[in-house]
């Protein structure tokens, strides 16, 4: 049963609003990822701090080649360190991103199971989490490298025209300046685009339970056959998302007009009721509205 745009946005919320669960998963997911990040903070300084004594070793000035050994080791210390803070920062990606991988395959299960019998557990969360993190991962940094491709390329093309066209950019004028800004119109209206084209592959490699591939496949191609849909339900998220934010600014804004005191007060209240608001309502209402566009749209709803 395919329904109408009103249908599914007002069907999601009667979903969202008698399933408050569905909300778990991007708590825990928050609050696990906040948890990790500081452990990471924590491992880095240990590093830094670690390899500033190892290169910085007692050395006396008097002695021969003493400025010169203390030169070597200091720049054998500067590689050590961006080896040892690279290899830390790939593995904070990678276990950031299957943390958010294993809760945000958990919420798509869990919108499923609401959507179809209004109501869910957490054991779903574990059950479609550990069934469709890895390839939810796979998918994420197969993304994650087009969007680098596509950023690498528009610039790339961006800076390099002018230069092949004999500009250079200590030049006068305004072409290179217009170049450049064309090039970053370009390059946000590129990411925009591949924003709403890969909106519905995660929906569609969990809710129809592919692997990495596939799912990318099966998600592009629902887009290619819902492009009015995909794009009105990716604009009302953003357009809603942009007015939290510019309520966000304002309030902030306020704030800041307020004594230390206060100020410290009132920010810290409104930075909770943010996240809040983030991750109990707004998250999760996407979360079902996305995957009962997908479910409706694809004949899979009962």
């Amino acid at each position: 049963m395919k329904e109408d745009f009103t249908s599914i946005l007002s069907d999601g919320f009667v979903t969202w609003r008698n399933n408050p669960k569905i909300s778990i998963p991007f708590i825990l997911d928050f609050l696990a990822v906040a948890v990790f990040s500081l452990l990471y903070f924590f491992a880095v300084a240990l590093v830094l701090y670690t390899i500033g004594f190892s290169v910085f070793p007692p050395f006396s000035a008097g002695q021969p080649g003493g400025m010169q050994d203390l030169v070597s080791s200091v720049i054998d210390g500067v590689v050590v360190a961006l080896i040892f803070l690279l290899a830390l920062f790939l593995v904070y990606c990678v276990i950031t991103i299957l943390i958010t991988s294993f809760f945000t395959a958990g919420a798509i299960g869990m919108s499923k199971e609401a959507i179809e019998k209004n109501k869910t557990s957490i054991s779903t969360m574990v059950d479609y989490g550990r069934r469709k993190t890895v390839s939810l991962f796979a998918v994420n940094v197969i993304t994650s490298l087009i969007y680098l491709l596509v950023a690498v390329v528009t610039v790339g093309v961006s800076v390099g025209v002018p230069l092949l066209l004999g500009f250079s950019f200590r030049m006068e004028g305004l072409f290179v300046p217009l170049f450049l800004l064309t090039g970053l119109l370009l390059l946000i209206l590129c990411l925009i685009v591949l924003n709403i084209v890969f909106a519905p592959v995660q929906y569609a490699l969990v809710l129809s339970d592919l692997g990495a591939i596939d799912g990318l496949k099966r998600g592009v191609s629902f887009f290619l056959e819902n492009k009015f849909f995909v794009f009105l339900l990716w604009l009302m998220i953003s357009l809603i998302s942009l007015f939290i934010e510019v309520v966000n600014f304002i309030y902030r804004l306020a704030v800041g007009q307020l004594p230390s005191i206060l100020n410290l007060i009132m920010s810290l209240t409104g930075l909770l009721v943010y996240f809040l608001v983030l991750l109990t309502i707004l998250t999760p209402l996407y979360t079902v509205w996305w995957s009962l566009l997908y479910l409706a749209r694809t004949g899979a709803r009962d």
